[in-house]
């Protein structure tokens, strides 16, 4: 069985990689993107479909990529990624966190029990 696929969207490269080592480090298989073409790109020439999704709303041509997620015809989960600010709150996800203020261990706590729970959640 594989692990299951995190794609992460979002212009803080930081965040990115921060989010994406710890998520790997529980088990999950977390996929950066700084952008949304770059999504599209691993989905669509790369043939990647995520499990969950995690994408700044906020980010120009957001909202097209989750239309085209949410027409896969699979199951993805897509959590919103807000601002400090809460940009992009308007968005069609299933959930919404911001990003953390800090980069602290309770904060990768936090979004790794959120991820898990929604990957468990899609398997049973």
């Amino acid at each position: 069985m594989t692990a299951p696929t995190v794609l992460i969207v979002d212009d803080d490269l930081g965040f990115i990689f921060w989010l994406g080592q710890h998520l790997d480090e529980a088990g999950l298989f977390a996929l950066p993107a700084k952008n949304v073409p770059g999504a599209l790109s691993l989905i669509t020439e790369h043939k990647v479909v995520p499990d969950v999704l995690v994408v700044n709303t906020a980010l120009e041509r957001a909202a097209e990529l989750i239309a085209y997620v949410r027409n896969l015809g699979q199951c993805v989960k897509i959590v919103g990624l807000l601002s400090q600010e809460g940009e992009g709150e308007a968005a069609d996800v299933d959930t919404s966190r911001s990003r953390p203020a800090e980069f602290t261990k309770d904060a990768v706590l936090e979004w790794i029990r959120l991820l898990q729970g929604i990957v468990a959640c899609k398997t049973r």
